[in-house]
């Protein structure tokens, strides 16, 4: 508040995501004394320019893939990668962020098949962890509270996940 009302340049150094997300109009992303990105909060956060920065700032799912002409193949599963289209099989991370993620409990195109590991509340979000068969990690969800009504999230019940944005990055 007070560097809004004095209407001064300041510069804050802070290893608190959230805090800078919330006070900055632009942010400098270092790692090892490098940087890594420049931008506004919403860019920094909806278009990160590194798996650091992606990583860095908010929770993140990640999958270890193979990019082929568009498509991140996740073993038998597949996300769109259409930045890619030019590259044939290559290695690739791809990010998907917790609240970018759609639960049904019934399958369709692009879904992946889980079972709720572990559901939690934070307010107005539900939390769940689910197990899947793309790798050993749990795939993290976090949806409003309000769908709890709409879908069994029990411990156990089978649902069906479906990324609604994903960022694919290139190995080196």
């Amino acid at each position: 508040r007070l560097h809004d009302e004095l209407h001064i340049t300041s510069i804050f150094v802070t290893h608190d995501q959230e805090e800078a997300m919330e006070v900055a109009d632009k942010i400098v992303v270092l790692n090892k004394g490098q940087i890594e990105q420049i931008g506004t909060p919403d860019d920094i956060y909806n278009n990160p320019a590194s798996p650091f920065v992606y990583d860095f700032i908010g929770q993140v799912n990640l999958f270890h893939s193979r990019v082929n002409h568009g498509w991140a193949h996740i073993g038998d599963y597949k996300l769109p990668a259409p930045e890619h289209n030019s590259i044939d099989d290559h290695a690739a991370i791809a990010y998907v962020r917790p609240h970018d993620i759609e639960l049904s409990e019934q399958p369709s195109d692009g879904a992946i098949a889980a079972q709720v590991a572990h559901v939690s509340t934070a307010g107005s979000v539900l939390r769940i962890e689910l197990q899947h068969q793309l790798n050993s990690d749990v795939l993290h969800v976090e949806l409003p509270r309000a769908q709890e009504r709409s879908l069994n999230l029990s411990v156990g019940a089978r649902v069906f996940a479906r990324p609604t944005n994903s960022k694919i990055f290139l190995q080196k």
